[in-house]
């Protein structure tokens, strides 16, 4: 979830200038309300993306890589997998 963190934080800072500098974070979550409402909205947002992967890759791409760095990696977007 860090990417999607960051791209959260990044996309707040573009819309809400007066975020810019003021990014408190709070264990998981934020100390300012709107923060912390507009993070639950972007989390919901992502929630119910999933990625199928395929079982065969064209060009025998899937063989140069691992499938479980490719989960680990679609995962650290946010995203989440269908298994």
């Amino acid at each position: 979830m860090d990417e999607s963190r960051k791209a959260f934080e990044s996309w707040v800072v573009e819309w809400w200038l007066q975020a810019k500098g003021n990014i408190c974070r709070d264990g998981e979550g934020y100390s300012n309300n709107f923060m912390e409402y507009a993070w639950s909205g972007w989390k919901a947002s992502r929630s119910n993306i999933e990625i199928e992967l395929p079982e065969v890759c064209a060009w025998n791409l899937c063989e140069l890589l691992d499938k479980k760095e490719v989960i680990e990696a679609i995962r650290a977007a946010g995203i989440k997998v269908k298994e």
